[in-house]
């Protein structure tokens, strides 16, 4: 079978999208699958949807509990004295 886009050359994959033939300069390989162009094009510009790739990253946000710049750290045990006082001098 031939190239769909190229009728002259033999086809050495197929769109994992459409089933198009293609042949090795028309195929777009992304992570090992296989797709025509237009069919990349066109996963290119859909909305993301969980499951289908990375998304943006997200900056990190403090955890329930750890403490926010300027205030004691949390520990496991109440702050002593010494603590508090160490903490109101720097």
């Amino acid at each position: 079978m031939n190239c769909a886009n190229h009728t002259d050359v033999a086809a050495v994959a197929y769109c994992r999208t459409c089933g198009k033939a293609l042949c090795a300069n028309c195929t777009r390989d992304v992570q090992g699958t296989v797709y025509c162009e237009s069919c990349l094009a066109a996963r290119l510009n859909q909305p993301f949807a969980p499951g289908q790739g990375v998304a943006a990253p997200v900056p990190p946000q403090p955890f329930e509990g750890e403490a926010k710049p300027g205030l004691l750290a949390a520990s496991s045990s109440p702050p002593t004295g010494l603590d508090l006082l160490a903490a109101s001098q720097s």
